[in-house]
């Protein structure tokens, strides 16, 4: 083979090795723009899998055989009161307060954590077969529980109404003839030793007056006749109505008002709520203090506040004080509080009660605001 042969079968094998390079680069760019479109479909398929368990209402946590916290979304925190940062790692039974999962795939179990009532289910996390720890999925159901508590306290306080009222009337006719013929008798005895003994009489009987005319209007429906009114009026306008009370028991009035707005209600209604949580704040600092009483409008909300420093409410009376009937005060017909509730609901408001012991207790009664 002559030289100019070889120099073409040389040129030949490498216009030949050249091409197949060429060939293999474009596949390997094929290949890396592949694998890159690749990797940001699978990032935007976690981003998306992430905004969903962000999104979702559920606290979903990820644990380890073990019990550790691997993953959990931002319900999760905000239902353990705590940061992702803070909870990964720490066994979640113990920042549930629990012993550990009953039994997986039971029945939901009620979990009180943080103030709130939890439902606490769980699955098995397997991966390639083998089970490598649980998903735990948190609901909270506090304001399932609420509903539910309110309206069974309704229907407790509808049966009873009922009962009250037929026990009023009957009792109402008979007190009418005792307090006329105390009165006759207080006439003849005038002046006697025995007219102290006609006082007493009357005394009680006036109290047992009270106390019927309580029952007669816990009991019977409230046509609240409603019209816009000065949160600054409804105030004041209480304060006076029970200044005497105020005055006698020692108690400094301190005012906090808020800006110039106005609720939608029966005025006449809404200061007999506020009459009674100013006098039950009055009562409950037996050697003077101070009362608070102040306002907050934000948009679509009146905050009306009436505080004291007395000696606060255990968390066990403050669950029951809105229940009719229901008193810790010697002589209380245990009604004021659950006629303060009644008016509220029938203006669509909320009453908010916070007490620590042995610092004081602040009712707060939410109602929607109107314009002038």
């Amino acid at each position: 083979m002559s030289k100019a042969e070889e120099l073409a079968l040389l040129q030949e094998a490498f216009n030949r090795f050249t091409a197949a390079t060429e060939s293999l680069q474009q596949a390997y760019g094929r290949l890396e723009k592949e694998a890159q479109e690749l990797k940001e479909e699978l990032a935007a398929q976690k981003e998306y899998l992430e905004l969903i368990l962000e999104s979702i209402s559920e606290g979903v946590v990820a644990l380890d055989t073990e019990g550790r916290i691997e993953h959990l979304n931002q319900a999760a925190c905000d239902m353990l009161d705590s940061s992702s940062e803070e909870a990964k790692g720490k066994v979640l039974w113990d920042l549930l307060g629990v012993e550990g999962l009953q039994e997986e795939d039971g029945p939901q179990e009620e979990i009180e954590c943080h103030d709130r009532i939890l439902v606490m289910n769980a699955s098995p996390l397997i991966r390639e077969g083998e089970e490598v720890g649980l998903v735990v999925v948190l609901r909270d159901i506090t304001r399932q529980k609420e509903l539910e508590e309110a309206a069974a306290r309704q229907q407790r306080m509808a049966v009873m109404g009922e009962m009250a009222t037929s026990i009023a009337h009957e009792i109402r006719n008979p007190l009418g003839s005792i307090e006329l013929f105390a009165g006759l008798l207080k006439r003849g005895l005038k002046g006697s030793p025995e007219e102290r003994w006609v006082d007493s009489i009357l005394s009680v009987t006036s109290h047992m007056e009270s106390v019927i005319s309580n029952l007669l209007l816990f009991a019977r429906p409230f046509h609240p006749n409603k019209r816009i009114h000065s949160v600054e009026e409804l105030v004041e306008e209480s304060i006076l109505m029970t200044l005497h009370a105020i005055q006698e028991n020692g108690v400094t009035v301190k005012r906090e008002p808020g800006e110039r707005c106005s609720v939608l209600v029966d005025p006449e209604l809404m200061k007999q709520a506020l009459t009674n949580l100013i006098l039950n704040a009055v009562q409950a600092m037996d050697e003077g203090g101070v009362l608070t009483l102040g306002w907050r409008c934000t948009e679509g909300k009146v905050a009306i506040k009436v505080e004291d420093n007395g000696s606060g409410i255990s968390p066990d009376i403050l669950k029951k004080m809105f229940e009719p009937f229901y008193s810790t005060k010697r002589g209380g017909t245990g009604l004021g509080l659950a006629i303060v509730k009644r008016i509220v609901d029938d203006h669509k408001g909320e009453i908010i009660p916070r007490s620590v012991e042995g610092q004081g207790t602040t009712f707060t009664i939410l109602l929607p605001r109107v314009e002038d």
